[in-house]
């Protein structure tokens, strides 16, 4: 058996009053000794009767009494309770097992349940399931309903291109989406089903991911060495997937009723008419002019409501469009003050635009950022007073180039910005809210800065934006968080700070060790959680030797 007993304790401690008493009893003396002949109890003159007992323990001998032919009663006795002893902790060991199996599940539906967030959402399950299940790999796929195909949201350990495109009756995870039913192949080379990609591996798991009564993806747990995976794995991965479905579901049917009752916005954000042409007007261009153009580099500043849907849901029109009005006018005005244009509306936040004049664009947006959350913080306080959900929001920063001009339809003259920076400011907004942060900025934003100014800014992660060639640095303006959350930081930043070079130099439990006391310190940073778990999963798995520190995300 795994489990044992402490068998010194058992006969000095438990047991002390049951042997002085069967000594007395059977008028004999006897000496009980552990496995090695110590001495645990007893008259030493017992050594002299020759008599030797064993006393044992799941077929194994634990200890003697040593004494005359009655001290078998003895032994006897001690080996009954051993018995005992060992039963009693097994019972407490299960009922602990399942306290943290509970413990487990609630954290992961508190975590999944809180977030409308697609990708967001499959990221963490990728996060949980290689944090508990020993792999080199792991993806979560989707599936399409409009193309019938399977699509990566969230993996680990691959290149978000490198794997091929599935649909359902296609390959291992087809076959499990069209069934329903669990795999665990030991060795793919010798499973037909298998569609190799340029990431190879030896052992697979491929769980279903059911929601209500139909199959909406599979998650797939892979290992490049032999695992030798089985039906805890695959429970523990069902049991993560099920409540991951219920997210998704939930994230879905939210995205569907925002897409139902606002207007979708253009690819790489559409500002309205007025915000643009003042922005044409300040960085040279005419306003006025139905053709007017120009490109200019800029920081893009976006932001959105967290939890948009709690808020949502529990207003009525008027209630809904007046809390947006409010909600406006506190985040509203910081942008203006650092001299940004507002170019869009989106509901639950504003895309905002910083001209680099004077290379003062990237400096002003963050301060705006920061601003904001403060003005924020002042109008959530007075929600709450008005017993009111008080409101939280994450922020996404990226300076670069972009194009702004006019376009007509019909008669009509919209303003546009092209270009892919608003696009990858949007999905660091996103970002913000899979790593915990108030304020995300880029590389770029971040190079662009002053020196010497003191915004409370750490590395965060270097992530794979999908199509993209070069990874993007990930930093969290923490200057925007509660006073106490930011002297915390800022206190532990040079640990925070060595912790991530140990782990970007594969020193994963050095770095775990970091991580987990900071988490300790910081129960609030989600970001030493995250690198936590990220250490538990390599020192179990460690990545192949092209690994250069790059998380790599689904198309967001």
């Amino acid at each position: 058996m795994a489990s044992t007993i402490n068998f010194k304790r058992l006969v000095q401690t438990d047991a002390a009053h049951v042997l002085e008493d069967l000594a007395e009893a059977l008028r004999l003396p006897a000496l009980v000794v552990d496995s090695a002949k110590r001495t645990l109890w007893g008259d030493a003159k017992a050594k002299a009767s020759g008599g030797e007992f064993p006393v044992w323990l799941a077929g194994r001998i634990i200890g003697y009494v040593l004494g005359p032919p009655q001290s078998y009663c003895m032994a006897s006795l001690l080996s009954h309770l051993s018995q005992q002893e060992l039963e009693k902790r097994e019972a407490m060991e299960q009922v602990l097992d399942k306290e943290s199996e509970i413990s487990l599940i609630h954290e992961i539906h508190s975590r999944l349940g809180a977030s409308l967030d697609v990708a967001e959402i499959a990221m963490a399950l990728v996060d949980e399931a290689t944090s508990t299940v020993e792999s080199t790999g792991a993806s979560v796929m989707l599936l399409n309903e409009e193309t019938g195909r399977l699509e990566i949201a969230a993996a680990f350990g691959r290149k978000m291109n490198d794997r091929p495109v599935l649909k359902p009756g296609v390959g291992i995870v087809g076959d499990v989406l069209l069934t329903g039913i669990p795999e665990v192949v030991p060795d793919v080379s010798q499973d037909a089903r298998y569609v190799p990609g340029s990431y190879p591996i030896c052992s697979l798991i491929c769980v279903p991911i059911a929601a209500a009564d139909r199959i909406i993806g599979a998650i797939n747990i892979s290992n490049q060495r032999p695992a030798n995976y089985g039906e805890p794995e695959v429970k523990h991965v069902l049991a993560l997937a099920t409540h991951a479905a219920a997210a998704i579901d939930k994230a879905r049917l939210h995205q569907t009723a925002l897409k139902e009752t606002c207007a979708p916005p253009a690819p790489e954000a559409a500002p309205p008419a007025k915000g643009a042409a003042r922005l044409l007007c300040r960085i040279g261009g005419n306003g006025d002019s139905a053709k007017a153009c120009c490109k200019e580099t800029a920081s893009i500043l976006f932001s959105g409501i967290r939890a948009y849907s709690g808020h949502y849901d529990s207003m009525g029109v008027e209630e809904n469009f007046s809390f947006i009005n409010d909600y406006v006018d506190a985040i509203g005005l910081p942008v203006l003050r650092n001299n940004g244009v507002i170019g869009d509306f989106r509901g639950d936040g504003i895309m905002a635009l910083f001209p680099d004049m004077e290379g003062k664009g990237p400096e002003q947006a963050v301060r705006a950022a920061i601003e904001m959350h403060r003005d924020l913080r002042d109008f959530s306080e007075q929600r709450r007073k008005a017993a009111k959900l008080p409101v939280d929001m994450g922020i996404g920063i990226h300076t670069g180039s972009i194009s702004v001009g006019h376009i007509e339809l019909g008669g009509e003259r919209e303003s546009v910005v092209l270009g892919e920076a608003a696009g990858i400011a949007a999905k660091l907004e996103r970002l913000s809210k899979i790593y915990g942060l108030r304020v995300a900025v880029s590389g770029a934003t971040w190079e662009a800065l002053p020196k010497g100014k003191i915004y409370g800014l750490r590395e965060a992660d270097m992530v794979a934006m999908p199509g993209k060639d070069a990874a993007v640095t990930l930093y969290e303006v923490f200057g925007a968080d509660p006073r106490g959350m930011r002297e915390s930081k800022a206190k532990n930043l040079s640990a925070y700070e060595d912790a991530l070079g140990l782990f970007r130099t594969r020193e994963w439990e050095k770095a775990g060790r970091i991580f987990a006391r900071l988490h300790e310190f910081m129960p609030f940073d989600k970001l030493s959680l995250i690198y936590w778990r990220r250490c538990q999963a390599f020192i179990k798995s460690p990545p192949g030797n092209g690994w250069v520190g790059v998380s790599r995300l689904s198309d967001m």
